[in-house]
């Protein structure tokens, strides 16, 4: 015989996983057929350049939010879509610690040096306004200033629309200050020489006399510098300080001159002298050195000596000028007889482009002798006869000075 049969019916539903943006991440499990009623527990992990953001479900038990791992229950045809935003990273090469203020700006926010490397998330298809500043201070002289941009962007600012992770990177180059001097006696120009560096802004330019002007140089760029002298003046020599100083070849008071950065701030200045001149050459026979001070009418004074340097000279304006010359005379004494030298002349005035000549000439030469006596009583006059001149005194003692020869 025969009875009655049971008969059960097992359904499906379909699970369909989906990465938004597509390959942004791997989802667990991956899609297909279960039985309607199980429950299930998705996830989601980012590839390198994304982050998990929420889950989008639809159909009867599915999950929409940001828990993972969640759980769904297949009650009907689920999809579940794993939402994931992408990185854009900014950076920049080539500064330091010494950056100071604000290096990056993206979508109005500003970023220091510190700041850096700055990563953002967002949806694919989002839009990122940036600029790099230049240029940035580099404290104690310094500068940095922008080269070049890599990556998603090639600009120093603009807007980037994102649709896979990326980055954009700065690069910088720093300058240093040198500091350009043009002394009161004329002019400095200057020019970037060739093939050794870069400068920041103009690579020539002109130094007004009196005046100074910073430049700002990568490091090992060479200048080549010009005095130009005004009416009146010449050039002497340069003189330099900090990290600049003439290559190997080149020496002070090369006109023109290349000076060379060293990797740091420095500075160089022009020295000047009047062209016109009033020289001092002072000679003597004494029998030692004669050190001597010639003092002019605008208040100038120079020193010398009769042996090593018996010639001063002053660099003036065009003009007539008083002089003297200190001391006037110079006293000697040898086997008790006194030497007196006398500056002939001693001062008077003259005109630039001249040559002075003095001369401390023998003036007089004399000695002195003395003469005692003993037994007057106090206060007698008594003398001495010498060549038929007669010498008087009440004292006890004569001393007579006498010129040599008599």
């Amino acid at each position: 015989g025969s009875g009655p049969g049971y008969v059960t019916a097992n359904y499906q539903v379909y699970l369909n996983m989906i990465s938004n943006p597509s390959g942004a991440g791997s989802l667990s499990p991956s899609s297909g057929w279960y039985n309607i009623g199980t429950q299930v527990q998705i996830s989601a992990s980012p590839n390198s350049g994304y982050i998990f953001v929420s889950w989008s479900g639809s159909g009867s038990g599915s999950y929409s939010g940001t828990n993972n791992p969640a759980t769904i229950t297949l009650n009907s045809p689920i999809t579940e879509t794993a939402n994931f935003d992408t990185s854009i990273t900014f950076n920049a090469n080539g500064l330091n610690s010494n950056a100071q203020g604000t290096v990056l700006t993206v979508n109005g926010q500003s970023y220091t040096y510190s700041q850096l490397p700055v990563t953002f998330y967002a949806t694919p298809g989002s839009s990122f306004s940036f600029s790099w500043s230049s240029p940035i201070s580099g404290g104690s002289g310094a500068l940095f200033v922008w080269k070049s941009t890599s990556g998603l962007s090639t600009s120093q600012s603009g807007t980037i629309t994102v649709s896979t992770p990326g980055s954009v990177t700065a690069s910088y180059n720093e300058y240093y200050a040198i500091t350009i001097n043009a002394g009161s006696g004329g002019s400095v120009s200057w020019s970037l020489v060739s093939g050794t560096g870069s400068v920041y802004g103009s690579s020539s330019g002109t130094v007004s006399a009196g005046q100074s002007q910073t430049v700002y140089v990568t490091s090992n760029t060479e200048l080549q510098l010009t005095d130009n002298p005004n009416s009146g003046y010449t050039f002497v020599s340069w003189s330099f300080s900090g990290y600049v100083a003439p290559p190997q070849g080149y020496s002070s008071n090369d006109n023109p001159i290349v000076i060379q950065n060293t990797g740091s701030t420095g500075s160089v200045s022009a020295t000047y002298q009047y062209s016109d001149y009033l020289q001092f050459t002072v000679s003597t026979t004494a029998p030692s050195t004669i050190g001597f001070t010639i003092t002019l009418s605008n208040g100038q004074s120079q020193q010398g000596n009769t042996a090593t340097q018996p010639t001063v000279t002053f660099y003036l304006p065009y003009g007539t000028y008083s002089w003297s010359i200190s001391p006037t005379s110079v006293k000697y004494y040898s086997h008790n007889i006194q030497y007196v030298y006398v500056a002939t002349p001693s001062s008077s005035s003259a005109t630039t482009n001249a040559t002075v000549s003095i001369n401390y000439v023998l003036s007089s030469a004399t000695y002195q002798y003395t003469w005692s006596e003993s037994g007057l009583p106090s206060g007698t006059q008594w003398g001495v006869s010498v060549n038929g001149n007669n010498y008087y005194t009440t004292s006890s003692s004569l001393t007579e000075t006498f010129s040599t020869g008599q």
